[in-house]
């Protein structure tokens, strides 16, 4: 029943405010994070890095990355709360 799912989804709610990048990100040992971070900084386009991801089994739809790849590293308003404001600032980079 879709009530009983919905109340599941929100009960396993681990990540909190985190989107779904940002889980997978934060869930990437310290160099691959950094390259991954550094290529959705890049001008590589989005289907590539949205395939590349999807070959090495990690499922994440191409309109999904590019919104939040436009949002939280292309923007140069980045948004205040992006999930990984932290992560990208540690990794040497500029919010950009």
């Amino acid at each position: 029943m879709l009530r009983d799912a919905l109340i599941d989804l929100m009960k396993n709610n681990a990540g909190g405010d985190m989107c779904k990048l940002g889980k997978v990100i934060r869930g990437l040992d310290e160099d691959t994070s950094g390259v991954l971070i550094d290529a959705l900084r890049s001008d590589i386009a989005t289907t590539v890095i949205c395939r590349t991801l999807n070959n090495e089994g990690i499922k994440i739809s191409r309109e999904f990355l590019g919104t939040q790849r436009k949002q939280c590293f292309l923007s140069s308003n980045n948004p205040e709360r992006c999930c990984l404001a932290e992560k990208k600032e540690t990794q040497g980079g500029k919010n950009e």
